[in-house]
């Protein structure tokens, strides 16, 4: 699974995915994210799948990522997830990780949008609430 990186200048991650996925893939990806210490000063994670061919995630995998991420939570309760998701089965499983990784219970806003234009109005819109609030 090719994907690369940027640190956006407002203060996020922008990661693009492309061809095939899978369970593995997610997890190390995740891993490698966590790993990197300007991850706690972020605002937030934008991810897009729209390249992405082949989608081989299980249910299982998605509970093992969300599993991996949530204890991040308490170093980074404010952090914003956005996810562009076009695809059905894509949508789906990243619906089933916003469950696992509940607002309420992490503190993270999460938004799965199908479309960029869709997941950057939101990206927008929670990044003008945490500003206004801090």
């Amino acid at each position: 699974m090719p994907y690369d990186i940027q640190i956006t200048e407002h203060n996020g991650i922008y990661t693009r995915y492309y061809g095939e996925v899978s369970d593995q893939e997610l997890y190390v990806a995740a891993e490698q994210k966590l790993a990197n210490p300007r991850i706690i000063s972020i605002d937030y994670l934008l991810s897009d799948y729209s390249n992405v061919t082949e989608f081989n995630v299980t249910a299982t995998g998605i509970r093992s990522l969300a599993e991996l991420t949530e204890p991040f939570a308490t170093k980074k309760p404010d952090l914003i997830i956005v996810s562009i998701m076009p695809k059905d089965i894509q949508y789906g499983y990243a619906r089933m990780f916003q469950a696992y990784v509940a607002d309420e219970k992490t503190g993270w806003q999460t938004y799965v949008a199908k479309t960029e234009q869709d997941a950057k109005a939101k990206l927008e819109e929670f990044l003008s609430l945490k500003f206004k609030q801090n």
